[in-house]
């Protein structure tokens, strides 16, 4: 045997080595520093399609507007929860542009139209894309959102008078119901 030791070759090192993908410092911050969220209850019986005119939006897109005075930039891009203040429907809206009196607005969803493809908002009584609203199947009754009852007034056509309070219809649905079940006990 000899004293003589033997050297191994040191194993080859990989130039570099592959790294995970991380999310970057500062990337991630509290919603209300990287994106603003705000919501909005519509009126009830104000047709959705009137959030897409810039001039809908003129008593509030200062929110949104560049502050000079503070260097902070337009909030473009922010976000804008739609209902209604008789829950009929829910929609998600992306600001594509904030402009001199209004704002640009996009649906985002949560649903897509099936006709088109195209985002819409959910009419909450389905869980289905909103459509409009249900008309009610009714030549004698209509109903009407009451704000102070937060529920749906029951009104007859023939004399425009209120039949069926609103504090016992907080849904379109259950107001519909009592037409339907009126109805049927009158024919």
């Amino acid at each position: 045997m000899s004293n003589v030791a033997t050297a191994t070759a040191p194993a080859a090192k990989t130039l570099r080595q592959e790294q995970p993908h991380t999310a970057k410092p500062g990337s991630v911050k509290g919603a209300e520093y990287a994106r603003v969220r705000l919501d909005h209850v519509m009126q009830a019986g104000v047709p959705f399609e009137e959030v897409f005119k810039p001039g809908y939006w003129a008593n509030v897109f200062q929110l949104l507007a560049r502050k000079e005075s503070l260097g902070q930039a337009d909030r473009t891009g922010a976000e804008i929860v739609v209902g209604t203040e008789d829950h009929a429907f829910y929609a998600l809206l992306y600001v594509r542009a904030v402009t001199a009196s209004g704002l640009i607005v996009q649906c985002i969803g949560p649903n897509a139209d099936p006709k088109t493809g195209r985002s819409c908002p959910t009419d909450l009584s389905t869980g289905r894309p909103w459509t409009g609203g249900a008309a009610l199947d009714s030549d004698d009754f209509d109903v009407k959102w009451n704000v102070g009852k937060r529920g749906f007034d029951i009104i007859r056509k023939s004399d425009n008078q209120i039949v069926a309070d609103g504090n016992n219809f907080p849904t379109r649905e259950m107001a519909a119901e009592w037409i339907r079940k009126t109805a049927k006990a009158a024919a």
